[in-house]
């Protein structure tokens, strides 16, 4: 998904976006990306970061950026994080322009998605609302488990389907609290067993149709 820092000339956006991909080395289990306008990031970013200056290729506008960025990620599977730096710089300050921009890269991460022929989407965001900008977009059954501060699942839907266990994929240390103490309250107060990533690691359950097994 996209997120956009953005600030006043000096407000601390390249220093932010510093941190975001540091951050993102150290949890990310493929490659990161991070791209910047010229060659200026090279020891502020961690050595493992791949930085890559558009300076070096014609791009021109957006369309030609969004190109770039899909050829990017087209020539390694691998990468689960892209950071940019300045884009303003790199795409122009056409703002409607950019507003396509966003939107193609969006609803490329949806076709992806829909070209598995999934029927549904499971989404656990920290920015809230991106469930609900899936949805519009998806032809599939969009499940939201949870987007920024908002608590899920919600009460009404435990009691709809009863579940016995409940994994939660969360990253150690994650930045935005997941998961938060309410959610947790919710499925010990209903006597579920909790089961978290962080904690045990890969979590895989095999079923027949009947209980599922813990493996």
């Amino acid at each position: 998904m996209i997120s956009i820092i953005l600030g006043h000339k000096g407000s601390g956006k390249t220093k932010r976006l510093i941190s975001c991909v540091n951050q993102a080395v150290e949890t990310s289990k493929g490659n990161v990306v991070c791209v910047e306008k010229e060659t200026k990031l090279t020891y502020d970013v961690n050595y493992q970061a791949r930085l890559i200056a558009t300076d070096d290729y014609e791009i021109k506008g957006y369309a030609s950026f969004f190109g770039f960025l899909a050829g990017v990620c087209a020539g390694n599977h691998d990468i689960t994080d892209v950071l940019v730096d300045a884009t303003l710089r790199i795409g122009g300050r056409d703002y409607n322009e950019l507003a396509s921009f966003l939107d193609w890269t969006m609803q490329q991460t949806i076709d992806t998605l829909m070209s598995m022929h999934m029927d549904y989407i499971i989404v656990r965001h920290k920015n809230s609302g991106i469930p609900a900008v899936i949805g519009r977009h998806a032809k599939a059954s969009v499940i939201n488990a949870g987007d920024g501060a908002h608590a899920h699942p919600s009460q009404a839907f435990l009691d709809a389907v009863t579940p016995v266990h409940a994994v939660i994929s969360v990253g150690e240390g994650n930045t935005y609290g997941h998961p938060i103490q309410a959610i947790l309250a919710r499925y010990e107060a209903m006597r579920i067993t909790i089961h978290r990533t962080d904690k045990e690691g890969s979590i895989v359950f095999t079923t027949t149709g009947g209980e599922p097994i813990k493996k």
